[in-house]
């Protein structure tokens, strides 16, 4: 990580602030364009702001190596896709267990294991995906 102005990053006035408003990191809303603040000043200062927040403990190297909103959205994707595949076996071995209990096994249905596995796949199936609320 480099030695970037800690985050969250504010707008005061015409300063981006940093490291709990105690430094300054940049001036954005020039006031030097003839006609005044230019009118997309603000916006683009809101923007910095926002990005430079929405991606704290992102590595440099992270950002300069390509990483963005879209590859980290589609690499969620495919995590949240290996976790539906995991949980949709699990449950088949579960269903099987179960089953394999029924028939002869000295368990009774009990087993603590067992339980905890259901309640974890109960618990991913409830927590949806981060993705879905973007």
């Amino acid at each position: 990580m480099s030695n970037h102005t800690a985050e969250p990053w504010v707008i005061k006035k015409d300063m981006i602030y940093g490291n709990n408003e105690k430094e300054s990191v940049a001036c954005v809303l020039d006031g030097a364009w003839p006609y005044g603040i230019k009118p997309n000043a603000e916006a683009n200062s809101q923007r910095i702001v926002s990005c430079v927040n929405a991606l704290k403990g992102l590595s440099d190297d992270a950002l300069e190596g390509g990483w963005n909103f879209k590859d980290m959205s589609r690499y969620c994707r495919e995590v949240e896709q290996q976790r539906d595949e995991l949980l949709d076996m699990l449950e088949l071995v579960m269903d099987e267990w179960r089953i394999g209990w029924r028939y002869g096994s000295e368990a009774n249905g009990f087993c603590p294991t067992y339980n905890q596995a259901l309640a974890l796949i109960a618990k991913a199936k409830s927590s949806g995906g981060w993705i879905n609320d973007v």
